[in-house]
């Protein structure tokens, strides 16, 4: 499964809309996609809010990508 965009968006919309798509992925591998609105409002509202979060907080972006050990 490839994600394609624009690249004539600003940096916010190119990682809203990657985010966003990501997102649908996700619920694809999982089972859960349904296509629908719901769905939509729930991916959006993920991804903007996120992707605000990082560009809010460096920090805590920084230490989200740090490698996770193994137990």
């Amino acid at each position: 499964m490839a994600i394609a965009y624009r690249d004539c968006m600003d940096a916010f919309d190119t990682k809203d809309t990657i985010v966003h798509e990501v997102f649908h992925a996700i619920r694809h591998t999982q089972g859960r996609e349904n296509g629908g609105a719901v769905e939509e409002d729930y991916v959006r509202s993920l991804a903007t809010g996120l992707i605000g979060v990082i560009q809010d907080n460096p920090a805590f972006a920084k230490w989200l990508l740090t490698p996770i050990k193994p137990p």
